[in-house]
C-alpha cells in the first residue's frame, strides 16, 4: 500500500499543470451544477406561482359590511374602459384550504 501512495504523490508532483487544471475543472463543474440546480428550482417555483395566480380567481369572497374598505372604494370609483363590463381587484391572500 505504501508503494501505491508513494507512486500517486510522485505523479501529482510530476504533472503539476495537468493536476491543477483537473482540480479547476472539478471545482468549476461542481459550481456550475450547483448554480444550474438552484436556477432550475427558482424557475420552477416562479412558474408554479405564476400559474396559480393566473388560474385562480374563480371564487369570489365578499364581505357583508356596509362600509367597504378604502381599497375596494378605490376600485369601485375607477372608470370602466370601453368594452369592459366590470372591474374587480385581485386580492392575494395566503390561506390553507382543506
Amino acid at each position: 500500500m505504501y508503494y501505491w501512495l508513494k507512486t500517486a504523490f510522485a505523479f501529482l508532483r510530476y504533472r503539476k499543470l495537468r493536476n491543477s487544471l483537473t482540480l479547476f475543472a472539478l471545482i468549476f463543474g461542481v459550481a456550475a451544477l450547483t448554480f444550474l440546480t438552484s436556477l432550475m428550482v427558482g424557475i420552477t417555483d416562479a412558474m408554479i406561482d405564476n400559474s396559480v395566480r393566473l388560474h385562480t380567481g374563480h371564487a369570489v369572497i365578499t364581505s357583508r359590511v356596509d362600509d367597504p374598505s378604502p381599497v375596494i372604494a378605490r376600485w369601485e370609483s375607477m372608470p370602466v374602459p370601453t368594452g369592459v363590463s366590470a372591474i374587480m381587484p385581485r386580492l392575494q391572500v395566503a390561506a390553507v384550504v382543506g
